[in-house]
């Protein structure tokens, strides 16, 4: 038969006499404290984040500013320069017409030079004369305006003078056919004469100049 034993066990027995009012206040305060830290963790990443952007925006300033002092700097050497494209219209200007001057340009000096250096010691000159004649005949060419001349000559150089003999005639000759774009010497007269008791050969010849004499003309092969 069984028997039931009674055993006492001391746990303490709590009991919440506090008002319901008073918990909830403290749960209030608690989360009113909650709220405020929060709401400082808050305010302090909105004062970094306002600090950033107040440096950006300052340094944004500066650069801003920089770049209008660059480009007003610019503008005083604009109008420094201003004038440069004009004066480079006028140099353009003067070059054009300097070529339109020499465009029928001979220097006959650089053919006396070489002509003196070239003279036979038996033949001397009396007179020199040179005829220039520059109309177009085609294709931009020019002629010297003797209808038995070849293409491309722009005038005639003709001497008058005296050699000893008919042979040294052909030396002179000879001698204006390195003559610098001289083309085709021919002679027109070639008489015998004297002077005093000398007897000479009286010539007449003449010595064709090419289009490459011409300043500015390209020397072609051959010229």
């Amino acid at each position: 038969m069984s028997t039931l034993t009674t055993t006492r066990l001391d746990v303490p027995v709590r009991v919440n006499l506090l008002p319901p009012e008073i918990g909830e206040a403290r749960r209030l305060r608690r989360l009113k404290v909650g709220l405020g830290a929060g709401l400082g963790v808050v305010a302090l990443v909105v004062a970094a984040l306002y600090w950033q952007a107040t440096g950006q925006v300052s340094t944004a300033n500066e650069a801003l500013v920089a770049a209008q002092a660059e480009n007003t700097a610019l503008q005083h050497q604009v109008a420094q320069y201003a004038d440069v494209p004009a004066v480079y219209a006028q140099v353009a200007g003067a070059q054009a017409q300097l070529a339109a001057v020499q465009a029928n340009e001979v220097h006959w000096s650089t053919y006396l030079a070489d002509l003196s250096l070239k003279m036979p010691p038996r033949v001397w000159l009396t007179s020199m004369s040179v005829t220039e004649n520059f109309p177009v005949t085609g294709a931009g060419q020019k002629s010297s305006g003797d209808p038995l001349a070849p293409p491309g000559t722009i005038g005639t150089v003709s001497f008058s003078g005296y050699a000893m003999t008919h042979q040294d005639v052909a030396v002179w000759l000879d001698a204006l056919k390195t003559v610098s774009d001289g083309a085709y010497p021919y002679f027109t007269n070639s008489t015998e004469s004297k002077i005093g008791t000398t007897d000479v050969v009286q010539v007449s010849s003449s010595l064709l100049i090419k289009q490459s004499a011409i300043i500015g003309t390209t020397p072609k092969a051959g010229n």
